[in-house]
């Protein structure tokens, strides 16, 4: 094949009569002749293109199938070949098939590996290595598991090994996991020894200590992630989740080990690895939150580290009380200044301690927008409203009567807290009835949670302001209690 010309034969094909995701797919020639072209910002655009229309949102169409050769060609050619073979391996990788039966695509690709195949010795070790991701998408155990052996013996470069190894792994995973237990010591690159670990878990190897070692050694492992492999992109995390997944005692233990250690390391990068791991332990695992609180608590060092943690605190609530102590020296600082760190560590603080909070809201009244936000939304299923304080009823009331100075959801944060309050909140009934006429929906219903249990005499104020609104038009006859 002359692959000075790649897209001979390309006006003979009936492109009009195959579809993508777009519909027709008369547009891939113009596509494809774009993609050789001299011009690298037109490539970009084609390249980006072809994403949408052959592989969209990672399904593929029966125009998938006919743009194959033409695209190995152009690989082969040397036109943009490593985005080129990631296009291929995509392809080949999905299972999302539209229009099309099954396996045409993947065998598509598959047909190409006299032009392929060679790809994997090339002088660019990226070629290489995106070469070798894709011929094992083709999930052709014979030919391509031969290359990728093959190629082993011979690839130096680590980001090309590590992708020959799992190559290897998708193929053969009880290989792959022979294999990778032979390159977990330090003296193998850290791409290799990643890749290592991963291979045994694909193959449900059990978690050795030698593979525990290794993934501890290789925190920070955020540089060492694949973006070919995108469903891996937080290392550390992903690790974490197969061995919670396989709901064994001893690998969920050693799981939490691995968050434990992250958590404690005194280098930063590695403490917000740990984050996201046990951010995700804790959406899989019931019993993580109590089990890694005192981790998370561990982490939080130094103000950084206090917000990057809050987040996950708050969102596990109450469980996480014994941490309301780190939050708390931030969370109450310079009350009287916007703060954004201050107003996160406090929206925190509201979800995990909220009697702890309710003062420290109060003395940031208006300058805690955040804080304000969580309380207001404090009521669920499951929660009863933010505790009733004085001293924080008064900071509302006061906000409330300066209308003029309200900000965003203010006007829905404050009505909505005394809603949550009931009839203790009676005596911001008269802030409540004088924003009736700027924001009466949101005064409406407050009033109305508020005088529901009221003093004859407040809710008798409290209707009649209502009954005034509704007579001038600004509420509906049916909110006037």
């Amino acid at each position: 094949m002359d692959l000075v010309h790649p897209l001979d034969g390309l006006d003979a094909r009936p492109w009009a009569s195959s579809s993508h995701a777009y519909g027709s797919a008369a547009d891939l020639p113009e596509l494809l002749r774009a993609l050789t072209g001299d011009d690298a910002d037109e490539a970009e655009e084609a390249l980006s293109e072809l994403h949408g229309s052959v592989l969209h949102q990672g399904t593929v169409y029966a125009a998938s199938v006919e743009a194959v050769p033409f695209l190995a060609r152009i690989a082969a050619a040397g036109h943009r070949t490593a985005d080129v073979l990631a296009l291929l391996g995509g392809m080949a990788e999905s299972e999302d098939e539209h229009g099309v039966a099954t396996g045409a695509v993947r065998a598509a690709v598959a047909d190409q590996f006299p032009l392929l195949l060679p790809l994997l010795a090339s002088p660019e070790q990226d070629v290489r290595r995106t070469a070798a991701w894709t011929v094992s998408h083709t999930r052709a155990t014979g030919t391509a598991l031969h290359a990728l052996r093959a190629r082993w013996d011979e690839e130096t470069g680590p980001a090309a090994r590590a992708e020959v190894l799992a190559g290897i792994a998708r193929l053969d995973p009880q290989g792959g996991a022979a294999l990778a237990a032979t390159v977990l010591e330090p003296s193998h690159p850290a791409e290799v020894r990643m890749a290592a670990v991963f291979a045994g878990l694909d193959a449900d190897a059990p978690w050795t200590e030698a593979m525990h070692t290794t993934m501890l050694s290789l925190l920070p492992a955020d540089d060492l992630r694949s973006d070919l492999d995108l469903e891996r992109g937080e290392p550390l995390t992903s690790v974490v989740e197969i061995l919670l997944g396989r709901d064994r005692h001893t690998e969920r233990k050693m799981a939490f080990a691995l968050v434990d250690a992250a958590l404690h390391d005194g280098r930063a990068e590695v403490r917000a690895e740990g984050l996201w791991a046990a951010d995700r332990a804790c959406m899989l695992s019931r019993g993580a939150p109590r089990r890694l609180v005192w981790n998370l608590r561990a982490a939080a060092v130094d103000e950084e580290s206090v917000v990057a943690v809050s987040s996950l605190l708050g969102r596990l609530g109450g469980v996480a009380a014994p941490a309301a102590d780190v939050l708390a020296p931030l969370a109450g600082r310079n009350p009287d200044q916007v703060d954004d760190r201050a107003d996160r560590a406090l929206a925190a603080l509201v979800l995990v301690a909220p009697a702890q909070a309710v003062p420290l809201l109060a003395a940031g009244m208006g300058r805690r927008p955040r804080a304000l936000d969580t309380a207001a939304g404090f009521r669920s299923p499951k929660d009863s409203a933010l505790p009733f304080d004085g001293d924080l009823l008064s900071a509302v009331r006061d906000r409330l009567s300066r209308l003029d100075d309200l900000n965003g959801n203010e006007p829905w944060q404050l009505t909505h807290l005394l809603a949550g309050w009931g009839a203790e909140a009676a005596p911001a009934l008269p802030e409540l009835c004088a924003a009736l006429p700027r924001f009466p929906g949101q005064a409406a219903r407050a009033i109305a949670s508020v005088a529901a249990g009221c003093a004859p005499a407040d809710r008798a104020r409290a209707v009649d302001s209502l009954r005034r609104e509704a007579e001038r038009g600004v509420l509906p006859a049916a909110q006037a209690l």
